[in-house]
């Protein structure tokens, strides 16, 4: 007599563990990933800011160093105006105004470098009419600089016969004109307050060759 086992068999995988992720695993991976995306755009936007920053400091001498250079050049050459009236005019901490010939024609301009908020502005006045005249209403002005951030630091510092780069004080204020021998004009530019790690100081003593003691 044949004895029917009345159990049913389940299929062949009916006992072997199921293959895949948990929701916990796939929350966990998730986390993982958005995480590692976080730090990737981290780490670029970390160094497109000192890209940014590096470019502005090279912008910022790039500027800075051409308006010292014309500065001295024109300053270099400061003469008794075509009318004889002193080669410097006017000399304060965030002002200059000086009389040199600096487009080499027959007259010697009026030139002003003048420091106004953040911005260096440079104005220039040809002589004209018969008498000779410097009328400042025909004064062509231009900003040179637009990127300073000097604060209660002078634009300008002035220096007798006697300078010495490292020892001569400036001469104090209000300034005895008949004293200059050498002006000296500090930059102090920061392209952008808000991100810029440091304040960039560009400097730069120059002698009047014209009004020599010795």
């Amino acid at each position: 007599m044949k004895i029917i086992n009345s159990r049913k068999r389940g299929p062949a995988w009916a006992g072997k563990n199921k293959s895949g992720f948990t929701l916990v695993e796939i929350i966990v991976a998730i986390g993982i990933f958005v995480l590692f995306n976080a730090v990737i755009v981290q780490i670029f936007l970390t160094a497109f800011k000192s890209t940014n920053i590096v470019f502005n400091q090279l912008d910022a001498q790039r500027q800075g160093r051409k308006v010292l250079q014309d500065f001295v050049a024109e300053m270099r050459s400061a003469s008794y105006s075509s009318i004889g009236a002193f080669p410097v005019e006017e000399a304060s901490s965030t002002e200059v105004i000086f009389y040199s010939n600096i487009d080499n024609d027959s007259y010697i301009e009026r030139v002003r470098y003048s420091l106004s908020g953040r911005e260096l502005i440079k104005g220039i006045t040809e002589p004209t009419s018969s008498p000779l005249t410097y009328n400042t209403a025909f004064e062509a002005t231009s900003t040179v600089v637009d990127i300073l951030n000097n604060g209660t630091s002078s634009l300008f510092y002035y220096y007798d016969g006697d300078f010495a780069v490292t020892s001569t004080p400036p001469l104090s204020y209000p300034i005895d004109l008949a004293k200059v021998r050498v002006v000296s004009m500090n930059l102090r530019i920061d392209k952008s307050p808000s991100s810029s790690p440091v304040v960039l100081l560009l400097q730069a003593a120059v002698e009047l060759r014209n009004l020599k003691d010795k």
